[in-house]
């Protein structure tokens, strides 16, 4: 199976990974440990289910950030203001 995901709004299938890698167990169940989902989400939920929580993850924590970790922000000390 090619991890893959229909475009609801068009009906149409999109391939997001572009290497055509096949999606195995192992690197399913892996992806779903990233995500932090428990085995007792995995009883209720079905592989559907848990590839669009996969992806609302993905989007939410790394397509927002434009895949760049974004700086820290500290508070400036008096000394940062004597500097300035």
């Amino acid at each position: 199976m090619i991890c893959s995901k229909y475009d609801k709004k068009h009906q149409k299938k999109v391939d997001h990974n572009n290497k055509g890698e096949i999606l195995t167990t192992e690197s399913f169940l892996a992806l779903c440990y990233k995500c932090r989902l428990t085995n007792a989400d995995l009883e209720i939920m079905t592989i559907g289910d848990c590839l669009d929580y996969i992806d609302s993850y993905i989007d939410m924590f790394y397509r927002d950030n434009d895949k760049e970790p974004k700086e820290k922000v500290r508070r400036a000390t008096q000394a940062d203001f004597d500097k300035f």
